[in-house]
């Protein structure tokens, strides 16, 4: 069990946290503090669940409430499953009883789910005895720059499989993990006219896999229609060693 933090221990801690489409809605809009975080974790019957993490926070900082959705690796959307409830921040890890865990639903053990905070960026999923997952399995989530608007549509690795729908003028932003340390990057293709570059924000570090970390790629729908984005992760000057393709429906 992990050791639960005093509101102001809370307050201080989070501050250093740094087919087709159908018709797109507009996204619930979070409220302002929440800290958002997008990755794949395990899966015992698909290739991985594609997760979206909301953390609320209320004026002071303190935990107000999560909000998390879970889809299928190229599964439609109507496949999400939601979960909301209450999250705590805390420390102790089963290798560690000065790491920060967050935990979601901390009074409901079937449904408790647990992160360790490895760094500004990344929250890295542990079982239910807060032990680390195997390193070969997709466990990771990546915190969503602060200046991306709530509405804005991220995409991971697993994204490339269906097709997206996007408003007009909605962002877009891709976020891939990448052995920046080894000189690895990913780099667009060709995107449409219909996606303007907005920025590479550049590598986020993961401190639990040294050399390693994540892209973050964004754009902005100014056109409509179906466009086709490919993401390639390569070298300078060297061969491509892999490439994603997106599909995007603008509207």
């Amino acid at each position: 069990m992990i050791q639960r933090w005093s509101i102001t221990a809370v307050a201080a801690a989070l501050l250093g946290l740094a087919g087709c489409a159908a018709s797109p809605r507009a996204p619930e809009v979070p409220p302002p503090g929440t800290l958002r975080y997008v990755g794949v974790l395990p899966c015992a019957e698909c290739p991985g669940l594609r997760t979206e993490l909301w953390l609320m926070r209320a004026a002071d900082g303190t935990p107000s409430g999560y909000r998390m959705t879970q889809q299928p690796l190229g599964a439609p959307k109507d496949a999400a499953a939601e979960n909301r409830g209450s999250w705590v921040l805390g420390s102790g890890a089963a290798d560690d009883p000065r790491a920060v865990v967050i935990q979601t639903d901390p009074d409901q053990p079937a449904r408790m789910r647990s992160f360790r905070q490895a760094g500004p960026w990344v929250l890295r999923a542990l079982d239910h005895q807060l032990q680390e997952l195997p390193a070969a399995w997709p466990r990771s989530l990546v915190r969503v720059p602060d200046d991306l608007p709530p509405q804005a549509l991220v995409l991971t690795a697993g994204d490339r499989l269906v097709r997206h729908a996007v408003r007009a003028g909605q962002e877009v932003a891709l976020i891939l993990p990448a052995r920046a340390a080894e000189g690895w990057r990913w780099r667009v293709a060709d995107a449409p006219p219909g996606l303007q570059p907005l920025a590479h924000v550049g590598h986020v570090p993961d401190p639990a896999s040294p050399g390693s970390g994540f892209d973050v790629l964004r754009f902005r729908a100014v056109g409509t229609g179906v466009m086709n984005l490919r993401a390639q992760y390569t070298r300078e000057g060297g061969a491509v060693a892999q490439t994603l393709p997106y599909e995007l429906e603008v509207r």
